[in-house]
């Protein structure tokens, strides 16, 4: 990203309520231990390095879909 690294991003997610409960991806060039464990650290859900995997790429989008839809219910109309 220019100008902001994604771990960046992440710190000002965690920071403000509007985003922290948003479901992160990360895709990365750095395959560095620390990083990925510190993306976690800030709530990422899952962790993509490039070149993109696609079954990875699929699994790592098919667990935020579960969990962001199981954290959030439509409202209800009466």
């Amino acid at each position: 990203m220019p100008r902001v690294s994604g771990i960046d991003v992440l710190k000002f997610m965690q920071e403000d309520n509007n985003y922290k409960k948003v479901p992160v991806v990360m895709f990365t060039t750095s395959n560095s231990k620390s990083d990925i464990m510190k993306c976690y650290e800030l709530g990422a859900k899952a962790f993509v390095c490039k070149p993109l995997d696609i079954f990875e790429f699929n699994s790592s989008i098919r667990s935020i879909v579960e969990f962001w839809t199981s954290i959030n219910m439509l409202p209800t109309f009466h």
